[in-house]
């Protein structure tokens, strides 16, 4: 019989990210039809995907929204297919059941014929919850019996390495399956991992290796799917006695000889090539800074220069050194984004290039000692800036708070979605509206000091070495924007900027 002024509302919950949700919500959402003579919309199914249900209720986001939409008037009745599609914890269920039978509503379990607000309900209810808990209980400790038994017949548990794939009887063996590389060629993973410790044993760094990797177009395999290689990837690569033959004795124990058991696979990599790869890291980890950038100073290292090309897409991306052995007198750098994923268009600029352009900028600031003065007076009688007490933080705090409330009321189902969404663009329509004050006009004194810095600092950069003129750049800006191969923006630090300004409105 159709219930008039029923709410109900829906769960649904799968423990792995590989499992379907919609056989769950097609037999849900039928019996709810025949139940209430309704049909729910969205917001009214809470979904949890890949969430384990012996979790608790702060870390069960769907659990934990429907809950707090039914404790707050939104929903009469919260219904899920199965029990322990609730959760496999009883302490939890037991305290929503009982807050929910508090307020009203109802909590529901279709295959088990269970409604909380009948007689006995809640005592089949706990009794279902704690064989669910049980099972559990049981599950785990018969997945770690598993995996000491896998243990004890020398195969691995979890995600076998780049390289490898499963075999006859579970047994590790060769990746073989075919893959296309960016030139067109096909290879495998298994020559991929080869190739990795190749260039390991010929000296290559993990970085210079990974490099190479994305550029021949291999990589990874997972259950995240595809994706390319990072520098903290091959090392693990480089450390895991696997290709020996090896599996790990447990988690804590992954690097050392003493954690390693023989395993029922054939060693993938040949233990010569193995000695030599081993070599080459105790080598560059011995002497991380022997290559050329210790023997080289880079005025614009250390994250000065910024990629514009990444800035227009919302990507931070610093330039960096590029070695080249070919030219080890004409350094260049190249941007992180295209070295290490090829992400970015932006070309390579030699350091010689920026440092012309730089000393150009900094000819700018030569000020005259009587130009200097001249501005100091013109400077000094400008009235002051509005005096006008900054509130922007304050407004943004504001707005910020309320941007929160809304989300919260959301969560409680006391507005709905078109509000909502209405109520957002107005708050963020008045958040790009702020505008801060002006900045406090520094003092003349200090206004001197740093023109008396300035007025030879071009001939200080001619001058200086490349640890020098790094410490200056460092001094004079915070950032240095490089688009195309140019300077496009200088970004000066805050005891500079007043002159920066003065100079770039033509004072001078």
């Amino acid at each position: 019989m159709p219930q008039p002024d029923a709410r109900p509302c829906l769960l649904i919950r799968v423990s792995t990210d590989d499992q379907d949700t919609r056989q769950q919500r097609h037999e849900a959402l039928e019996w709810i039809h025949q139940q209430f003579g309704v049909t729910l919309e969205t917001d009214a199914i809470f979904e949890e995907d890949g969430v384990s249900g012996r979790n608790d209720l702060a870390d069960r986001p769907g659990l934990n929204a429907a809950y707090q939409a039914c404790m707050a008037g939104r929903f009469t009745h919260l219904i899920v297919r199965k029990i322990d599609r609730s959760a496999r914890n009883l302490a939890v269920m037991a305290s929503i059941i009982r807050e929910l039978d508090r307020v009203g509503v109802s909590f529901i379990a279709i295959m088990e014929q269970i409604d909380t607000r009948q007689f006995g309900s809640k005592l089949v209810a706990h009794m279902l919850l704690s064989f669910a808990e049980h099972f559990s209980d049981n599950l785990a400790e018969e997945v770690k019996k598993g995996k000491r038994k896998r243990k004890r017949l020398g195969l691995p548990n979890g995600h076998l390495p780049f390289g490898s794939a499963s075999g006859a009887g579970g047994i590790p063996t060769r990746d073989t399956e075919p893959v296309t590389l960016r030139d067109g060629s096909t290879s495998t993973r298994y020559d991929g991992a080869v190739c990795i410790f190749t260039m390991a044993a010929e000296g290559m760094t993990a970085a210079e290796i990974t490099r190479r990797m994305n550029q021949l177009g291999y990589t990874t395999h997972s259950h995240k799917g595809d994706r390319i290689f990072a520098t903290t990837t091959v090392r693990r690569i480089l450390c895991n006695r696997f290709y020996l033959g090896e599996i790990p004795r447990d988690k804590r124990h992954t690097s050392t000889d003493r954690g390693w058991l023989p395993g029922a696979h054939e060693p993938l990599i040949d233990s010569a090539l193995w000695g030599r790869a081993q070599e080459q890291l105790a080598r560059h980890a011995a002497r991380p800074m022997s290559g050329r950038h210790a023997s080289h100073p880079h005025p614009f290292g250390r994250g000065m220069v910024q990629c514009v090309t990444c800035a227009e897409r919302g990507v931070t991306a610093y330039f960096h050194a590029k070695p080249d052995a070919r030219k080890p007198f004409y350094p260049s750098m190249i941007c992180s984004e295209r070295a290490m994923r090829h992400m970015c268009g932006e070309p390579t600029v030699r350091e010689c290039e920026l440092e012309s352009q730089m000393e150009r900028h900094l000819a700018r600031l030569c000020i005259p000692s009587d130009a200097r003065e001249a501005l100091l007076a013109t400077y000094a009688a400008k009235p002051p800036p509005d005096a006008t007490p900054d509130n922007a933080e304050a407004e943004r705090a504001r707005i910020q708070h309320a941007l929160d409330a809304l989300d919260a009321k959301l969560d409680v189902g006391r507005i709905d979605a078109a509000t909502y969404r209405q109520k957002v663009r107005q708050l963020q329509s008045e958040l790009a509206q702020i505008v801060d004050a002006p900045p406090a006009a520094p003092e003349v004194d200090v206004l001197r000091e740093t023109a008396a810095y300035l007025a030879d600092v071009v001939s200080l950069w001619r001058d200086a070495d490349g640890w020098e003129r790094a410490e200056l750049v460092r001094l004079l800006f915070t950032t240095v924007w490089v688009h195309d191969r140019q300077m496009v923006r200088l970004d000066p630090a805050p005891a500079f900027t007043a002159w920066f300004q003065i100079i770039e409105g033509g004072a001078e």
